[in-house]
């Protein structure tokens, strides 16, 4: 018999800064229903890239970590994942309009994938926009 889980939200914990710097945490609300996995599961964070590449080339693994076993019923974690390392990243993929994808994986089959939009500017050293 095949295990349930249920997303039930993703809320962004790290408080909104100016620069990602530091680590990003996120809280993930599951909910599993009888019978429990009975194995990890597996959590990719992925910085989408070039949007005008192929799809997954220009994209930075973030973080890859395990969570659970889980048990039956609400599981609440709070996930982090490393900011994203600008410098491997294509110059004209770095403003504007991209996103951060999370996906689940349980022995090695994706079974959830939240994509989250994120839109990302430059401000001049003198605190104006450039």
């Amino acid at each position: 018999m095949s295990s349930v889980v249920q997303f039930k939200s993703m809320t962004l914990v790290t408080p909104k800064k100016d620069a990602f710097t530091e680590p990003v945490q996120w809280s993930v609300v599951l909910d599993v229903f009888d019978p429990a996995p009975t194995e990890t599961i597996d959590v990719i964070f992925k910085w989408l890239g070039d949007p005008a590449a192929k799809e997954g080339e220009g994209d930075l693994v973030l973080d890859e970590l395990e969570i659970g076993p889980l048990e039956k019923g609400r599981n609440e974690m709070v996930l982090e994942h490393d900011p994203p390392a600008f410098e491997d990243l294509p110059l004209d993929s770095l403003l504007d309009d991209t996103g951060i994808t999370v996906s689940f994986r349980y022995r090695d089959e994706e079974f959830l994938h939240v994509g989250l939009q994120v839109y990302v500017e430059m401000k001049s050293a003198g605190g104006g926009e450039d």
